[in-house]
């Protein structure tokens, strides 16, 4: 990390979400020891009912994981009673994080970061804490692009939060229920994506599915939140936090991400130091487009041609 000092990034308080899997946690700490940070904030969600394999685990992670932390350490948990599942769980730790701090760092168990992402994060924490219009720092890259950009970072569009950060200021303008989400929200998200049809109607049928409750996830909402807002997302040029997955030594897959990994390709790499900023405050448009068609398929004849001949059989 180029001889980072560690003062720089170990005091930012770092959130830890988890369940039932205590041989990620462990992996996640271990690797979080090696800059011994100042301020750890562990949410753990509830056994399911009748499920003694959850209490057994979670009775783990209390009794024999948490003394992985044996460096000093500001350490704060929270070990819910009931289950929330993996909708209102993460919500809740967030919420009860930000009770507390005004920024800072959010892990999922199944994320293995970089440890160059920690100064990375810690110095636009600061940089950007005033300004309203910079809502989110991701921790993921998920292209390899001919278009390389001399700047550490670049501001998207796209959203990512496997590994990433943000501030109370942000936070609060999320909405798990998308109280204010309507139909006509439709031409709000066409605006913010620059006219970009494919990618409107992409994130905006994910945003209904979201707010009528038939997908349980938290991601949607936040990433609704800040085109809500205007705002924008901070990536780094390379990928720092790579999902992974599932539990190698216990086979335990993650709750979302089932089965193979999905992007094989993206792999962790090292942030170079001092970071090198852009010049301007604005969208990298190539950057957010070369993701699009990567991660989402999103080129614009194809992806309408999908949708016009699924509209065709459900209709004959």
């Amino acid at each position: 990390m180029n001889n980072v000092p560690k003062n720089l990034y170990n005091k930012t308080p770092i959130l830890i979400l988890g369940f039932n899997r205590p041989n990620l946690l462990r992996e996640l700490i271990k690797r979080i020891k090696v800059f011994e940070p100042e301020k750890i904030y562990i949410s753990i969600d509830g056994a399911r009912k009748k499920n003694t394999k959850d209490k057994k685990l979670i009775e783990k992670i209390k009794k024999k994981v948490l003394n992985e932390i044996s460096w000093d350490c500001d350490l704060k948990t929270k070990f819910f009673e009931n289950n929330y599942g993996v909708k209102n769980a993460p919500v809740k730790g967030i919420n009860w994080f930000f009770e507390n701090e005004e920024m800072g760092v959010i892990l999922e168990d199944d994320v293995n970061p970089d440890i160059s992402f920690f100064p990375f994060i810690a110095s636009l924490l600061n940089k950007y804490k005033y300004d309203h219009k910079i809502m989110m720092i991701s921790g993921n890259n998920y292209i390899y692009s001919k278009h390389k950009i001399k700047e550490n970072y670049y501001f998207s569009k796209s959203p990512g939060t496997h590994g990433w950060a943000t501030w109370k200021r942000s936070w609060k303008k999320f909405d798990l229920s998308m109280m204010n989400f309507t139909k006509f929200d439709f031409l709000k998200i066409l605006y913010y994506f620059n006219f970009n049809l494919a990618k409107t109607h992409y994130f905006y049928k994910r945003f209904l599915l979201c707010k009528n409750d038939k997908i349980q996830t938290w991601d949607y909402q936040h990433f609704y939140s800040i085109i809500n807002n205007n705002g924008l997302i901070i990536k780094p040029n390379i990928n720092l936090c790579k999902h992974i997955g599932w539990e190698l030594e216990s086979g335990e897959e993650s709750s979302h991400g089932k089965g193979a990994d999905d992007l094989p390709d993206v792999i962790n790499q090292t942030m170079t130091f001092p970071i090198v900023h852009p010049k301007s405050i604005s969208q990298n448009y190539i950057l957010d487009d070369i993701e699009d068609k990567k991660l989402r398929k999103l080129f614009f004849f194809k992806y309408f041609f999908y949708l016009i001949s699924k509209k065709l059989k459900l209709t004959t």
